[in-house]
């Protein structure tokens, strides 16, 4: 182990930093190119698309989580209010109710 841990010391600080960056982004290659593609890697029929993002950002749940996160991030501390129908948080003033408004105690 320390042989290793000695040989691993005597390589330059820079191909170091190639061989983590390595490991990490060759990963994340195959992520970002298998999403702008219509089928997997494996597949013959396989072309270069949008397909999954027209897909994504038609979707009216991705819109509305898209909505919340805009509004808790411009009022963090009041994640109650701006948010709070869509994720069901109560301030204890108020029971959730699944049909919009709230209920009084």
């Amino acid at each position: 182990m320390n042989v290793l841990r000695r040989k691993w010391q005597g390589l330059p600080r820079g191909v170091v930093v190639c061989i983590t960056a390595l490991v990490i982004y060759v990963p994340l290659l195959f992520i970002v190119v298998q999403s702008f593609l219509s089928a997997p890697f494996f597949s013959r029929s396989k072309s270069w698309s949008l397909e999954a993002f027209a897909f994504i950002f038609t979707d009216p749940d991705f819109l509305s989580g898209i909505k919340v996160r805009f509004y808790s991030g411009l009022w963090p501390g009041d994640y109650r209010h701006s948010a709070g129908r869509y994720f069901g948080v109560s301030d204890g003033a108020h029971r959730f109710n699944p049909a919009g408004g709230s209920l009084s105690r």
